[in-house]
């Protein structure tokens, strides 16, 4: 069996993702499997990795699980890629064909790491030369209100409101975009660059609403972009900057900038007025706190 071009691998996707709807699993289960299934198949296809022959050698399997890994160890946690890896497994042996001996990764966590001055600046000048317009807003829009990558996916036309150098933003929580119950505004004050750039991508937006989907960001085929997409689009552009760089990693530095700049009380920033949870706050502040002292010493 030959597997020359996305569409067959696309077929196979989907009978996997109805196969877990059919099982005794949770939809948040079914979320993470096709998130880390997307994301595994996404990494193969920005690096160029030809995938045929996968459903039919064991070295091609395991030269794809090799170069995803070489591709993600840098910016990716130990116990991600080791879930990755488990959800890629169970999707050989779904397709009738051998898992791959995988050995669990131990390396250790850059998560805390955020964005310098000097690495900020390098990512704005590539945004603004050789980015396309959906590209450089989304980018923007992360780094500049410290959303999480999910709420940027969650995202609709009407959902941003911009006003003089502020954007307001209705957030819906748990993946949700039907619920005024769970939804929640947030308004952050931006640069006027930003909010040019953001109206430049809604008016872009506006004159195709009736055509798409109403998503503020859309994939190549006219639907909303999945988390993984965004987070390719993330780090695609890290690379051009010379950055490993993710959404995660934009929200840390959105926060770091904030707390330093106006040395602000670190539970009050707008993109965290939707968590009221002490912990998620308490951890925040104390991996950054040792990277504020940094940036101001």
């Amino acid at each position: 069996m030959d597997f020359p071009n996305n569409y067959e691998l696309n077929e196979r996707l989907n009978a996997f993702e109805q196969w877990t709807s059919q099982n005794v699993m949770s939809a948040q289960s079914r979320r993470v499997y096709k998130s880390r299934l997307r994301s595994f198949f996404a990494v193969l296809n920005e690096t160029g990795f030809d995938k045929r022959g996968l459903f039919d050698n064991q070295e091609a399997r395991r030269n794809a699980i090799d170069c995803y890994k070489n591709s993600v160890r840098s910016y990716l946690k130990a116990e991600t890629i080791n879930g990755v890896m488990s959800t890629v497994n169970l999707f050989f042996e779904f397709n009738g064909v051998q898992a791959v001996p995988v050995d669990r990764e131990f390396c250790s966590s850059i998560s805390h790491k955020t964005l310098t001055p000097e690495d900020q600046n390098r990512l704005l000048e590539v945004l603004h030369k050789n980015c396309r317009k959906q590209d450089r807003a989304m980018v923007l829009l992360l780094l500049s209100t410290g959303i999480k990558i999910s709420e940027c996916a969650g995202l609709n036309l009407g959902d941003i409101l911009l006003s003089g150098n502020t954007v307001s933003l209705k957030i819906f929580g748990s993946g949700s975009t039907d619920s005024a119950s769970l939804c929640k505004t947030k308004t952050v004050v931006v640069p006027n660059t930003v909010v040019r750039i953001l109206a430049d991508w809604i008016a872009r937006r506006e004159l195709d609403k009736n055509h798409f989907a109403p998503a503020l960001f859309l994939n190549r085929q006219g639907l909303r972009m999945s988390t993984a997409s965004i987070d390719m689009v993330v780090r695609r552009v890290g690379w051009a900057s010379g950055l490993v760089l993710s959404a995660e990693m934009l929200r840390r530095t959105y926060f770091m900038s904030n707390t330093v700049t106006s040395q602000s009380n670190f539970a009050s920033l707008p993109a965290l007025q939707s968590h009221d949870e002490s912990p998620f706050t308490t951890r925040y502040q104390t991996e950054l706190s040792g990277l504020r002292d940094h940036y101001t010493s």
